[in-house]
């Protein structure tokens, strides 16, 4: 009796445990499988009340009907399936059912979340992935800038070791109280090819846009601007510090009537690094030759004067035939003198009408002939056309005072 008494206590401590819960931690596992059988026992307590309801509810109408209808149903009872089948495997049917549902959302649930893990790893992947080429561009013109750096302290090095040498020379016959006469020669120590475009380098590329250019004499006073998209890197070394291919070149250019070409100069170059974000201006100095191998570029002369000068030419006749048409004074001389013929009205109307048509139509030709002499022809040149560019003094990348050395070394400084 004591051990049956113990056993239904544990039993009843399992129980309360169960549905109370322990100061322990349980698992995931162990909560879920708890939290499936208190939902399996709710349902089976719910039908269990459901099934009792149904019987007391047709108990209650049995006790009502008659005897005549309880002969009838006697007779004309049919009997189906489901009354044939227990409580219990309805009850069996329910759950399966129930179970198979629930497995359906769940799986239905695990494969969204595999998904959405999948999404995020492939988002977190690529944003990774573009870090990285961000920070090897950067790292990449880090380098660059170090090696020029590197370039531009040893040239400096090696400036100041030739001027040391120099000071050496002239300081010694001072102090014995020589003159010494000595050549100065300026020397250029050499530059590294990584970050300089030499003088002589050139490059290929075409023009972005048309040129429609004066060859007025004041034409090469006022140029107008023009832009070139470099597309080969020409003789440059191919671990050069920028991609020639991503840069453009800003020029200037005038009309040259005498050869019918457009001479364009050479003045900055713009280079962008997509990867790193970076933009490098250089100012240049260099020419332009077109497909032909020649200076500039051979263009389509346009004369825009012919019309002026057509009706400068029709006012000139026209004014030629008034003058012939208006006649002079007609003049007799006989023996006893000279008479003039007293002219009509008619007469000096007509004088009056062509001498005002000839001095219009000499107006006239004049007008046009000055508008004739202040238009000058105009050189046309399609956009798209291939050129070729020529460095004509050495300059380092993102060096912007190429004028100013122009300058001096004209001056004589």
């Amino acid at each position: 009796m004591q051990s049956f008494k113990k056993q239904f206590e544990e039993f009843f401590e399992k129980i309360k445990k169960y549905f109370v819960g322990s100061d322990k931690a349980e698992g995931k596992k162990k909560i879920t499988r708890k939290k499936w059988l208190n939902l399996i026992l709710v349902l089976l307590l719910g039908f269990i009340v459901f099934v009792v309801m149904l019987l007391f509810i047709s108990n209650n109408e049995a006790s009502k009907v008659s005897n005549d209808t309880d002969f009838v149903s006697q007779h004309n009872n049919i009997e189906l399936a489901t009354d044939v089948t227990g409580s219990d495997v309805k009850w069996q049917n329910f759950l399966e059912e129930s179970i198979e549902t629930e497995g359906k959302t769940r799986e239905e649930q695990i494969a969204l979340l595999k998904q959405t893990l999948i999404k995020s790893q492939e988002s977190s992947k690529e944003e990774v992935n573009n870090e990285f080429t961000e920070f090897k561009a950067r790292l990449s013109y880090s380098l660059r800038e170090i090696d020029r750096l590197k370039a531009n302290h040893q040239n400096i090095q090696t400036e100041i070791a030739s001027l040391s040498r120099e000071d050496n020379e002239i300081a010694l016959p001072a102090e014995l109280g020589i003159t010494a006469i000595t050549k100065s020669e300026v020397t250029k120590p050499p530059v590294s090819s990584f970050n300089h475009i030499l003088a002589t380098s050139y490059v290929s590329g075409h023009l972005l846009g048309g040129i429609a250019v004066s060859t007025s004499v004041n034409s090469a006073s006022e140029p107008i601007p023009v832009i070139i998209k470099l597309t080969n890197r020409g003789n440059l070394p191919a671990d050069f510090a920028v991609d020639i291919k991503e840069c453009r070149l800003l020029a200037s250019c005038y009309g040259d009537i005498s050869s019918e070409r457009v001479i364009i100069r050479a003045e900055e170059l713009v280079c962008e690094n997509k990867g790193a974000g970076l933009i490098t201006t250089t100012k240049v100095s260099g020419v332009i030759y077109g497909d032909d191998g020649a200076n500039g570029i051979r263009g389509t002369v346009v004369s825009m004067s012919e019309k002026h000068l057509k009706n400068a030419f029709i006012g000139g006749l026209l004014s030629g035939f008034a003058n012939t048409a208006n006649g002079q004074n007609s003049l007799d001389i006989t023996a006893i003198g000279a008479s003039t013929k007293k002219r009509g009205m008619k007469d000096m109307a007509q004088d009056g009408l062509l001498g005002g048509a000839s001095s219009a139509s000499e107006k006239l030709a004049d007008y046009h002939i000055k508008l004739a002499e202040n238009i000058s022809p105009v050189i046309l040149v399609p956009g798209g056309t291939k050129v070729d560019v020529m460095f004509t003094k050495s300059v380092e990348i993102g060096s912007v005072d190429i004028h100013e050395v122009i300058n001096a070394e004209r001056v004589g400084k």
